[in-house]
């Protein structure tokens, strides 16, 4: 039988290697494994997986303020629209004054691709 750190490793490697539809129930697993998930989906999301839209779900329902600071800076730097959606609605869900706040900021920006595809990821 395989120890949380050991589930941990296999269950963020699954989320790397997964085709699309397996990454995201990879994701909802992590999500649940809660705190000890917390700091590696982080890495994951600052070294460019390609799971990072997954990973930040993920974070998301963590719910970990932890996050906030790393989510930010994907709300405003992330590569494309879709990801930066997927970084302000985790900002939204967690729920930090200043996280909320970066995405009103965003939002009031302009940008209608991203408006759009926040309003699609955020309201599912």
């Amino acid at each position: 039988m395989m120890n949380e750190t050991e589930s941990l490793d296999m269950l963020l490697g699954e989320l790397e290697d997964a085709g699309t539809g397996r990454r995201w129930y990879v994701a909802m697993t992590l999500s649940r494994m809660g705190a000890p998930a917390l700091d590696p989906l982080i890495d994951l999301v600052r070294n460019g997986s390609v799971a990072k839209a997954a990973a930040m779900w993920a974070i998301s329902e963590i719910g970990d303020k932890k996050a906030v600071p790393l989510l930010v800076d994907e709300l405003h730097s992330g590569e494309d629209a879709f990801h930066r959606a997927i970084a302000a609605s985790a900002l939204m869900k967690i729920d930090d004054p200043e996280g909320v706040a970066q995405v009103k900021l965003a939002l009031s920006e302009g940008n209608e691709m991203f408006a759009e595809l926040f309003r699609e990821v955020h309201n599912r």
